[in-house]
């Protein structure tokens, strides 16, 4: 039921969705997607560096041949995601260039909760094994 004043246009067009998507993704990733704006502070200079990923995917098809499709028995989608991350920060100064990596404690944390539940599980296990016979 179309409300007063919407137009349909009829369905999405998502091959050529996921096409215009596809290429617009060089224009995306560029240095300036890894390094960010520079701040300037008297004679020091500083510039955020991030590892920037993408990924994506896309399909369409139809159920058979090509006679198929004029009965709507095809189908496609895509999707994708992208995340970006903090590395480091350089440091240009009189005194010369720095680069500082950026820790990430979440990692770190987790890596060690991983580490003492796997020691743990085989400690356990050991002293099962000896307690047992």
């Amino acid at each position: 039921m179309a409300r007063e004043g919407i137009v349909s246009a009829g369905p999405p067009d998502v091959r050529a969705e996921g096409m215009d998507g596809l290429a617009s993704i060089p224009e995306r990733v560029t240095a300036s997607a890894c390094f960010g704006e520079a701040h300037t502070v008297g004679d020091h200079v500083v510039i955020p560096v991030a590892e920037v990923v993408y990924g994506v995917g896309f399909g369409y098809g139809f159920a058979g041949d090509d006679a198929a499709s004029e009965d709507g028995r095809g189908g496609g989608g895509g999707g994708g995601r992208g995340r970006a991350r903090a590395v480091a920060v350089i440091h240009a100064s009189p005194d010369g260039v720095q680069v500082h990596p950026v820790r990430d404690e979440t990692a770190i944390t987790l890596a060690a909760i991983a580490s003492a539940t796997a020691a743990t599980i085989i400690v356990a296990r050991m002293l099962r094994k000896l307690l047992s016979g």
